[in-house]
Formats: structure tokens, C-alpha cells, sequence
């Protein structure tokens, strides 16, 4: 399905699949936090009036944004700290 609750389930069997029910809401909460802050920038790309160069761009942005997070994180440079 196309749905955020399924990528969750996806994500949590990957990430998660050893925490018990009760110790997964921090996980879920921030998970669909952070789908929601994502289908907002993705809203605003599709109702402002940027160029297709400009949205390209943006989008590239958040990619190398997410993928130097989880690549600093396999590294072990991302902590509860951060």
C-alpha cells in the first residue's frame, strides 16, 4: 500500500523489530513527523511558484540532506545528542 503506516511497518521490522510496543512510540511519533514535514515541503513545491530548476534543486537538497544523515549514522557520527 501507499500509505505512511505502511513504509512505519517496513521501518519498523527493518530498525525496530526488537522494542516492545510501548517503547516504539518515540519511533512512530518522529517517523510520521518526519513524513509530515516532508509532504509540507512537497506541498509547497507544487503551490508556490518555483521553476522546475528551482524544485529539481530543492528536491535534490533534501536527498544528499537525507542520505548525509544516514550515512553520518552508519558511521556512528550521529547520536542522541543530535
Amino acid at each position: 500500500m501507499n500509505t505512511i503506516e505502511s513504509e512505519w511497518l517496513t521501518f519498523k521490522m527493518l530498525v525496530a523489530k526488537d522494542l516492545l510496543e510501548e517503547d516504539m512510540i518515540p519511533y512512530k511519533v518522529s517517523f510520521f513527523s518526519g513524513a509530515y514535514a516532508l509532504l509540507g515541503l512537497q506541498t509547497r513545491l507544487a503551490t508556490e511558484k518555483y521553476s522546475e530548476e528551482s524544485s529539481a534543486a530543492i528536491l535534490e537538497g533534501i536527498y544528499e540532506e537525507l542520505n548525509n544523515f544516514f550515512n553520518n549514522h552508519n558511521k556512528g557520527l550521529i547520536n542522541e545528542k543530535h
